[in-house]
């Protein structure tokens, strides 16, 4: 072992890969080649659709969880199987226990998965390199899809449209397409887990 020797205090914003702070993942900086624009733009559809998505889990979820946000943050040792639903629910459920109504149980694991993926469509390489049109970014709009397939099989309602016109602002300098464009790009997944485009 090597313990420590001295402490250090990290400037904040700072990255280690780039002496410009933060802005590479954000308007793009000195290093970053080409429009950084679309980074903006990607990051307000995300935003947006977080939004939209935590609006519909809190009060949703909130029907069987007593404290949706600390269900959510716990929720990744349920999916890893970590802990046991029964316990995972005695922890966080209103009643203190799996509920008997299967319904519910199944709607609020479905909104827990849409915050899983919702918060991996955040990922740090989506915004690190220099262009849209890449696998990093369509990366982050596939687990944005996915949080959308599951927010309509949990509740029926379409996140789609709100979020195809954010992504239609979010533009390639390269190869000229937009966020919308990679999103109808994507692989179409089986009948009934997203609504028609």
């Amino acid at each position: 072992m090597h313990p420590a020797t001295q402490e250090v205090e990290l400037r904040v914003p700072s990255a280690w890969s780039c002496g410009h702070g933060v802005a590479r993942w954000d308007t793009g900086c000195e290093c970053t080649e080409g429009d950084s624009s679309w980074k903006g733009e990607l990051h307000r559809a995300l935003n947006n659709l977080a939004e939209r998505g935590d609006q519909l889990f809190e009060r949703y979820a909130g029907e069987a969880l007593s404290d949706p946000w600390a269900a959510r943050n716990a929720y990744l040792d349920l999916r890893n199987g970590w802990v046991t639903p029964e316990s995972f629910w005695s922890q966080f459920g209103k009643e203190r226990h799996l509920p008997e109504n299967a319904a519910l149980v199944e709607r609020t694991r479905l909104l827990l998965e849409a915050q899983y993926y919702q918060q991996y469509s955040f990922t740090s390489c989506g915004f690190f390199f220099e262009d849209l049109d890449r696998i990093e970014p369509r990366n982050d709009i596939a687990f944005a899809r996915r949080a959308i397939s599951l927010y309509w099989q949990a509740l029926g309602i379409d996140l789609q449209p709100d979020f195809l016109h954010d992504l239609q602002k979010a533009k390639s300098w390269r190869t000229h397409v937009t966020g919308a464009d990679l999103y109808r790009q994507l692989p179409v997944v089986r009948e009934g887990l997203l609504p028609r485009l």
